[in-house]
C-alpha cells in the first residue's frame, strides 16, 4: 500500500462506492489481525494517490478475505517428535 493509511483507502472508497466502506473497513482490519499488512508511522504515511476509481469494479466485488486455517496444526507439528509412534505421519501424539 506504500504508506497509504487504512483510512485513506476507507476515504477513496467512500465517494464512489459508499456501500463498500464498512466491509472495505473490516477488510484491512482483518488483514492487519493477520499480520498481512502493518500500520505506516505518521512520518511515512500517505494518502492514497492516485486515487482509485472504484466504479470499474462490480457491485459484487467487495473486498473480502477467506482464511484455510484447517491445515495450520499439522503444519505447526514437529513430524519427527510429535507424531505417534505407531500410526505415524500426520497422527500426533496425545497430549
Amino acid at each position: 500500500m506504500a504508506g497509504a493509511t487504512a483510512q485513506s483507502i476507507v476515504d477513496s472508497v467512500g465517494p464512489s462506492r459508499p456501500d463498500w466502506v464498512d466491509s472495505t473497513n473490516k477488510f484491512l482490519c482483518r488483514l492487519y489481525e493477520l499480520n498481512l499488512i502493518r500500520a505506516a508511522s505518521p512520518a511515512t504515511a500517505i494518502e492514497v494517490v492516485p486515487p482509485i476509481d472504484w466504479t470499474s469494479f462490480a457491485a459484487g466485488d467487495q473486498p473480502e478475505i477467506e482464511v484455510f486455517d484447517d491445515l495450520a496444526q499439522l503444519i505447526l507439528a514437529d513430524p519427527i517428535h510429535d507424531v505417534d509412534a505407531e500410526a505415524g505421519w500426520p497422527m500426533r501424539k496425545a497430549a
